[in-house]
């Protein structure tokens, strides 16, 4: 299985939309990046390809990347419920460390 992973471009917007849309059994993730997209300037936007078709992360796929449940690190978000799903990763030694609380995303988070 070959992944290649690339900035996203302009083309890849309805697309990722689909994708979105698809994984999450409806259009509120996919509205919530296309809001996201329209007010806050991204640092990197990648897309994900494997055999010309997009991908979407999936928790067995964080951890294979090196994520990991982010509450035992102390890093919360709103309920328990979350935790499933909520992962971080280290972008360099001791990154995490003294870092602890509730997580907040922007407005636009809370459509979802």
């Amino acid at each position: 299985m070959h992944v290649t992973v690339r900035a996203d471009l302009p083309r890849d917007r309805a697309r990722v939309f689909e994708i979105h849309e698809t994984a999450f059994a409806g259009p509120a993730e996919a509205r919530l990046v296309e809001a996201l997209r329209a007010v806050a300037s991204a640092l990197v936007s990648l897309v994900a390809e494997m055999s010309s078709r997009g991908v979407i992360g999936h928790p067995t796929y964080y951890r294979r990347s090196g994520f990991e449940p982010a509450r035992p690190h102390g890093l919360l978000y709103k309920s328990e419920r979350f935790d499933p799903a909520f992962f971080v990763v280290r972008l360099a030694p001791g990154a995490l460390e003294g870092f602890s609380g509730e997580v907040v995303y922007r407005r636009e988070f809370d459509a979802v």
